[in-house]
């Protein structure tokens, strides 16, 4: 979810989407908007930790549960001292888009 910037709701048989807060089902491209909407998404984030996350989620697959977490808990650190993860966040209070430096 943290990837993705939250759910995108549920969608019902129909390809449609339902809004909560309005209590109403709104239709869907067919043409693949969803799947395009979460890729721009993906793409608009920094792709050195986009890297760093992807690879962490892999080798830490065959690990066990303790081994595991304590590497997660590692490369989440590793993450910490990066230039990126200072710009996002200056970025996300000054409500502007971020220039990613990939350090």
């Amino acid at each position: 979810m943290i990837i993705w910037g939250g759910s995108d709701g549920g969608t019902s048989l129909g390809g449609g989407r339902y809004d909560p807060l309005t209590d109403t089902w709104s239709p869907i491209s067919s043409t693949g908007a969803p799947a395009s909407t979460r890729a721009g998404r993906l793409a608009s984030k920094s792709p050195m930790l986009m890297r760093l996350g992807h690879d962490a989620m892999y080798r830490q697959q065959d690990m066990a549960l303790d081994d595991a977490l304590e590497y997660l808990r590692s490369q989440l650190s590793l993450t910490f001292t990066t230039e990126d993860i200072v710009e996002g966040a200056q970025a996300f209070f000054e409500k502007r888009e971020p220039n990613w430096k990939g350090r």
